[in-house]
């Protein structure tokens, strides 16, 4: 009888879904695809480095869009079990 962890049957499903994400941003680029529509198509949220909202010039504060945080952000999709969308 073989036992098993809970932590590491996550761990397992966590490389999974990282290496999934990292071939599906692969596939999407080489389609053409930009991380702003990447980061948009997947409901995906870019990195805020100063905050979210107003910023003391009164516009909205806009954020970053990164690879590493489109990756890491896919990951937790995929893990999650969000569509591909192509």
């Amino acid at each position: 009888m073989t036992v098993v962890s809970l932590n590491t049957e996550r761990e397992k499903r966590w490389d999974d879904a990282a290496q999934i994400a990292e071939d599906y941003f692969d596939t999407l680029v080489s389609y053409g695809w930009g991380l702003y529509r990447i980061g948009e198509a997947h409901q995906l949220e870019p990195y805020f480095p100063a905050g979210k909202g107003m910023m003391p010039d009164c516009t909205t504060a806009k954020g970053i869009w990164t690879q590493e945080r489109i990756k890491d952000q896919l990951t937790i999709y995929i893990y999650k079990g969000g569509d591909f969308v192509i």
